[in-house]
């Protein structure tokens, strides 16, 4: 993957934003932290961005990342956190690089939830991603919203599914694949099946067959 700002860079550019917004122990801590776990985030970073093919992600025919690119740092953020958050000594760090995601990009992804080795972000303001099962190929745009319920029960989401702005999938939900949930749908607790475009409000969710002729940003 091609990058913008070489490694060196990127650590100093990463652990200034934290040091400046969410101080803990020593310059030299955080900077040794990050760089435990940068070439696994980077790694990550590249495969998921090598499968985009919306404006900017591709250079040269290579993966491209440009950290001032708000949505391609709110994604390399979250892969970074996840990341941090597999090693117990590192677990401070991923919270706080959680905390800076949400603070820079109004998106709320914590470095818990699985999200899947390839999926895009698109003008992710305002876009809150929780505890689901999410399958590949996941596009997401502004304003959406997935998560569970009181009673812990969380949405199952196929591969190849675009969730559109200001939708929202909750519950027990069960998109299949190659769906479309169409803007300010809210599905809870039902099931579009695979190949549909779901569209309306639960308990009343319908759906009509997708047509074929929808390009989607992921190769």
């Amino acid at each position: 993957m091609q990058l913008l700002l070489q490694e060196e860079e990127l650590l100093q550019y990463i652990s200034r934003q934290l040091d400046t917004n969410f101080a803990y122990g020593t310059k030299n801590q955080t900077l040794a932290e990050l760089k435990s776990v940068l070439p696994t985030a980077l790694e990550r970073t590249g495969f998921c961005f090598s499968k985009i093919k919306a404006k900017h992600f591709q250079k040269d025919g290579e993966a491209f990342f440009n950290p001032f690119i708000t949505d391609q740092y709110a994604m390399f953020l979250y892969f970074l956190a996840n990341s941090a958050a597999q090693n117990e000594s590192t677990r401070l760090l991923a919270d706080r690089l959680y905390a800076l995601n949400k603070m820079l990009h109004a998106v709320d992804i914590y470095h818990q939830v699985a999200l899947p080795k390839v999926f895009l972000l698109v003008h992710s303001v305002g876009t809150v991603l929780g505890r689901a099962k999410y399958g590949e190929y996941l596009v997401v745009y502004q304003g959406v919203t997935v998560g569970g319920t009181l009673d812990e029960e969380y949405p199952v989401i196929g591969s190849r599914v675009s969730l559109f702005a200001n939708s929202s999938v909750l519950g027990k939900a069960q998109i299949g694949d190659d769906v479309m949930v169409s803007s300010r749908a809210f599905v809870m607790n039902e099931t579009i099946p695979s190949g549909h475009i779901g569209f309306g409000m639960s308990p009343n969710i319908a759906y009509k067959t997708r047509s074929n002729d929808y390009t989607e940003f992921v190769l």
